[in-house]
């Protein structure tokens, strides 16, 4: 991993290719998380941390009013700001616990995609901010399992499985979450597990059998020392 060709170059062309077709779609929010999960991947295998990777950024007026809509979504809120502002007062209309299941008034067309890219605004209107909460913390379980699941991998190519699929499904639940609440400009990714559509649910469904794979082949925990009779 500490060779620049066959440890950062080869791999990272790989994951890189299939990020920038998505990204020329153009699917940027697919391709952010395509990019980042490779970059991450390289990072825990262990290659060069100090190589500087060149971005290039194409004139795109889509692109840059969602820059603006994040930095000032009230100024955009009757225009391109209108989905996630609306999102916002979705979730905040939600309190602590929420009009309960679908007594939301913003489900009826005013937050746009809120089957798919922005259910958690229905998350946070619906169940409150302890719904939002206990949604985060389930994302936060399945992240500690994963990171134990690779902890506990006996091969490298085992705890970069583990790491990868993992980084699949919270890395695009945050992003997600962070859309929905303005705190990150708008990528379109599904929240997992929970958006409507079949593709992301089948892609998620093979990341947990995956990991569930890696932890059936675990070598099992060594049981405690037990003390030696007669000793005290």
């Amino acid at each position: 991993m500490l060779d620049l060709k066959q440890g950062f170059a080869l791999p990272g062309l790989l994951g890189l290719i299939p990020a920038v077709l998505v990204f020329l779609e153009p699917d940027w929010g697919t391709a952010a998380l395509l990019g980042g999960m490779t970059l991450a991947l390289l990072v825990v295998a262990g290659a060069l941390g100090a190589t500087t990777l060149a971005i290039l950024i194409a004139h795109n007026t889509v692109r840059l009013t969602r820059a603006l809509v994040f930095l000032d979504p009230e100024a955009h809120r009757f225009g391109a700001g209108w989905q996630v502002w609306q999102s916002l007062l979705a979730i905040g209309s939600g309190g602590w616990r929420g009009s309960f299941l679908n007594g939301s008034p913003h489900k009826f067309g005013f937050v746009p995609e809120e089957q798919t890219d922005f259910i958690f605004a229905r998350i946070g209107e619906e169940t409150g901010l302890w719904g939002a909460a206990l949604t985060l913390l389930l994302y936060a379980g399945i992240l500690q399992s994963g990171l134990r699941i690779m902890k506990q991998a006996d091969n490298r190519f085992s705890r970069l499985l583990a790491f990868g699929c993992t980084l699949a499904i919270v890395l695009q639940a945050l992003i997600n979450m962070a859309v929905a609440t303005g705190s990150v400009p708008n990528k379109g990714l599904p929240l997992p597990f929970v958006s409507y559509g079949g593709s992301n649910m089948i892609a998620m469904c093979v990341c947990l059998g995956l990991l569930l794979n890696v932890a059936r082949h675990n070598p099992p925990a060594a049981p405690p020392a037990q003390p030696a009779a007669g000793s005290g």
